[in-house]
């Protein structure tokens, strides 16, 4: 009869001792290492639709996530992101409206102005069309 190379049996624990697996699970913990339930109550509530990320390479910076609108203009000399008086965006971007190219580009230039990674901007909408409304996660 064969064994599983931990010791085991091969059955429940998965190579644990009982008394890692209660601690694991948290059985056996003194209650002073637990949160206080009514201090975590007493906190006041995010609004759920504001979601913050940290950014760790340079500085720590919290950032809620923003929704901005933003007109693309697609075949232009060079790329750039500026901010018009309305508070909308303007993007010249080099690349062509074909096959989603001005869009990879526009979420890259996005993401270099407002200091995140490339997945944590999304277009929500207006993906064919000139003006779209972009939202950027927490940078």
């Amino acid at each position: 009869m064969a064994t599983s190379s931990n010791g085991s049996g091969g059955h429940g624990s998965r190579g644990r001792q009982p008394s890692e697996a209660k601690a694991a699970l948290g059985e056996g913990v003194p209650d002073a290492a637990l949160p206080d339930p009514e201090a975590l109550s007493a906190a006041p509530p995010l609004a759920p639709e504001v979601s913050f990320r940290l950014r760790v390479a340079k500085n720590w910076v919290i950032m809620p996530a923003m929704v901005i609108r933003v007109r693309v203009k697609p075949n232009s000399r060079a790329s750039l992101l500026t901010q018009s008086g309305d508070g909308s965006w303007v993007a010249h971007v080099r690349a062509p409206a074909i096959g989603g190219r001005a869009n990879q580009e526009l979420v890259a230039l996005i993401a270099q102005q407002f200091h995140c990674v490339k997945a944590a901007v999304f277009i929500k909408s207006g993906a064919c069309g000139r003006m779209k409304v972009v939202r950027v996660e927490g940078g």
